[in-house]
């Protein structure tokens, strides 16, 4: 360790003697005198003026004796060079140099690379902890939205069985009831199912199957699965096939679906009535043999997103403030499963 001065103080006597390295000022080295006289002259050559009043008025022989008696090892005093000397944080420590107890020995070093790696891990730490509380947030969040989400289609569930029941010689009644609780319970199969996704993708327990599909065959499958919901809100949905040579490919149809679902449904659902929402699909020229190379753009006219929404929106379970979107069903993890899946 480089050593910014080095000295030892007789304590009966108070003389003290500290040498200064030459990388501080070899014009005016500190040598020999009294303590109180070279305390003076190395805080007035040396400290930064917001820590030199301190050290001026406080740090005495009789100080340091008394701390050294309570701690019994060392004392040490912290402080920052002059602007001369680039204001970087210093650490002295003092200890008894000899076994009589009749001796200093001073030391004085820089650890400004130890008080700028202690401040970033503290930085780290801070940020580790915010987003750990962020998460422990989103969760309660997501607990409370997904316990009406969830409890909403179960009680359309038990409260049509009931009418059920209590109508079963009324065939059209009943129908009506059986019609509502697939309806309920599709809507909540879907809940359970988005959930317990998540939970794979992250505990890293999925696997991408090779299979051979139809690429414009599923991508018209999924336009046409969102129409009716399009069509509910009097939307203009469009596919758009262009210079798609290769339809045959082989890999995860299943996990691509589940992108495009999630992306376009989305889409219809956060456009607003009478809006437009359009599917591309394209092939372009593949620079490898054998491999094609797609590009999918899903596009709408609707409210959009805030920027802030925007920078957290793969987190899971986070959900959109704006209160167009809150009172629409969602557990906030459409966009999550998407993205893990496309990464």
């Amino acid at each position: 360790t480089e050593y910014d001065g080095i000295g030892i103080i007789d304590v009966e006597s108070g003389s003290t003697d500290v040498k200064v390295a030459r990388h501080i000022n070899p014009k005016r080295l500190i040598s020999q005198g009294d303590f109180e006289e070279v305390k003076m002259r190395f805080i007035d050559l040396f400290l930064w003026e917001g820590d030199r009043e301190k050290y001026q008025k406080e740090l005495s022989l009789e100080s340091i004796l008394s701390q050294l008696k309570q701690n019994g090892d060392s004392v040490r005093y912290y402080f920052k060079s002059g602007a001369e000397f680039g204001k970087r944080h210093k650490q002295c420590t003092i200890r008894y140099f000899n076994e009589e107890h009749t001796k200093l020995f001073v030391c004085i070093r820089d650890i400004e690379h130890q008080v700028r790696s202690e401040a970033k891990n503290k930085e780290e730490l801070e940020r580790a902890f915010e987003s750990a509380e962020q998460a422990n947030r989103a969760k309660s969040d997501f607990l409370s939205k997904m316990s009406h989400d969830i409890r909403t289609p179960m009680n359309a569930i038990v409260g049509m069985a009931s009418i059920a029941e209590a109508n079963i010689g009324d065939r059209e009644r009943v129908a009506d009831c059986l019609n509502k609780i697939t309806i309920a319970s599709s809507h909540l199969t879907s809940l359970v199912n988005e959930v317990l996704d998540m939970s794979r993708i992250e505990s890293g327990k999925i696997d991408l199957a090779m299979e051979g599909f139809d690429l414009a065959e599923l991508a018209e499958e999924v336009t046409e699965i969102l129409r009716p919901k399009a069509e509910e809100k009097e939307q203009q949905l469009t596919l758009e096939l262009s210079g798609i040579q290769h339809r045959k490919v082989i890999g995860d149809s299943l996990s691509l679906r589940k992108v495009f679902q999630n992306i376009l449904g989305n889409a219809v659902k956060y456009t607003q009535k009478g809006g437009k929402v359009t599917f591309q699909a394209e092939e372009l020229p593949s620079l490898h043999q054998n491999y094609g190379y797609y590009r999918f753009i899903i596009e709408d006219n609707g409210f959009g997103m805030s920027e802030e929404f925007q920078q957290k929106l793969f987190e899971p379970f986070e959900r959109s403030g704006d209160p167009r979107v809150e009172s629409m069903e969602g557990t906030g993890l459409g966009m999550p499963i998407t993205h893990n899946l496309i990464q």
